[in-house]
């Protein structure tokens, strides 16, 4: 009987640590991922020019979601934008960047981020 008391508080813990984990590993089905780009693009000076999700990809239980971003702008402010997503606290990750400059415009960089993340399944 203590064993199996044991094993019931074992799994309640690993419970309560896998979701503190999926807490931070995951997209809030809450937050709209569109206007929160959008105030990061603000407050960093850039614009957003284009947006696009692509097929979802399940992983078991979980949904990966690719976006392609398109920003325009110049080298401080798209540098402050990509910190601003490396530091926060929402799960998304940049999974590719590419960054061109025109001859035409050569202060204004036009990058495309593939960024992702991930909910659970039956949250969708």
């Amino acid at each position: 009987a203590d064993d199996l008391v044991l094993l019931k508080n074992t799994v309640t813990e690993h419970k309560r640590y896998i979701d503190k984990l999926e807490e931070h590993a995951l997209w809030s089905s809450g937050q709209d991922l569109v206007s929160w780009l959008a105030r990061q693009a603000t407050d960093s000076g850039v614009q957003i020019v284009g947006l696009q999700y692509l097929p979802a990809d399940n992983k078991s239980q979980y949904r990966q979601v690719p976006v392609t971003v398109t920003l325009r702008g110049t080298y401080n402010p798209l540098s402050r934008f990509i910190n601003r997503l490396e530091r926060s606290p929402n799960a998304v990750k940049i999974d590719s960047l590419n960054a061109l400059c025109k001859d035409s415009t050569p202060d204004q960089i036009t990058m495309n981020l593939l960024l992702s993340y991930f909910q659970k399944v039956n949250e969708l």
